[in-house]
């Protein structure tokens, strides 16, 4: 048998397992399931604020969007997550996922196919919403949602080379989001040497909402060795927007040694980003008498531009030295 008839095999084999694990699916309607989350998923619900204590409220199937979020607080971490599926004309139309505690509404009928191996989820999504760019955020969001490798393993097919660019974003995303420990190799490579700039802008950044512990190391190194001088510079502005102990001093070494102007500039608009010292940084690049004329006025720029009082004590000050 040829190596492309083994994988066909492999394929329909995966989707008749997907298949039967959730029987009746192609049935027009909504559908419903719980899966295993893993470990740091979100407590996605819905929610309403009432004198600044938010609360889980009802999801409604009926509306598109709403106000689902993620509030620990009023759930704590969730052991399941609940999908649900719209059919319609024998085809996927609609994922949404919640956390199994949250409550759901829907004016049309919900079957209930009950706990689902995760394994079995996962491939029923890869093989019905295949590649709709229209169910793309539901199913990755759903994908990453899962415990278990073959969530990961999912998540790290749609984001290799390949796949639309949007598509990949969106996997790395949520590889960063949710699934660090088991393809956190995958994201950092991708942020090193993938032959696009959009996408290791987009691995950057994915990387700096992760919760991993060395994200100073890696941006840092993209900021410093990306041959493109934008995604060096947008490695200085997540960097920033992290807050890390020893971000604005490795700013501060970009904008005194990087040798392209662009991203220089870029850089001290990476200070002006960072949320507790950003107006203080920014006085020091102007204060700093081996920086280029151009690189000070940068900074004084987005001190004017950040209209805090610190800043306008200190310009006030400045100007009449």
């Amino acid at each position: 048998m040829t190596r492309t008839a083994l994988l066909a095999l492999g394929l329909a084999t995966a989707s008749t397992v997907a298949a039967e694990a959730l029987p009746g699916t192609s049935d027009d309607g909504w559908h419903s399931w719980r899966v295993a989350a893993v470990d740091n998923a979100p407590a996605w619900c819905c929610g309403s604020w009432t004198a600044g204590v938010k609360t889980a409220t009802s999801c409604s199937l009926d509306r598109r969007g709403g106000n689902i979020g993620n509030d620990d607080r009023f759930l704590g971490d969730p052991a399941e997550m609940r999908l649900y599926v719209q059919v319609e004309d024998d085809a996927v139309s609609d994922i949404r996922v919640v956390d199994s505690r949250c409550p759901v509404e829907s004016s049309a009928p919900v079957r209930d196919h009950g706990l689902v191996e995760g394994s079995d989820s996962v491939r029923w999504l890869e093989r019905q919403a295949g590649d709709r760019d229209d169910l793309r955020s539901g199913q990755l969001m759903a994908i990453a949602s899962h415990d278990g490798e073959d969530a990961s393993l999912a998540l790290e097919r749609y984001a290799k080379p390949g796949r639309p660019s949007s598509t990949r974003k969106q996997a790395l995303f949520w590889i960063g989001q949710l699934r660090m420990n088991d393809s956190g190799d995958l994201l950092r490579r991708t942020l090193e040497v993938d032959d696009s700039d959009a996408i290791r802008e987009h691995a950057i950044f994915a990387y700096s909402q992760s919760n991993a512990a060395d994200r100073l190391a890696v941006l840092t190194k993209s900021g410093r060795t990306d041959e493109s001088a934008d995604v060096r510079g947008q490695a200085w502005f997540w960097l920033a927007e992290t807050g890390l102990a020893g971000a604005e001093a490795e700013i501060r070494r970009a904008i005194a040694t990087d040798p392209d102007n662009d991203a220089r500039d870029k850089a001290v608009f990476a200070l002006a980003q960072l949320p507790n010292n950003g107006t203080r940084a920014l006085m020091g690049v102007l204060e700093d008498p081996e920086l280029s004329k151009d690189t000070r006025e940068q900074a004084l720029f987005w001190l004017v531009q950040s209209d805090s009082d610190e800043a306008w004590a200190y310009l006030d000050e400045l100007f009449t030295r």
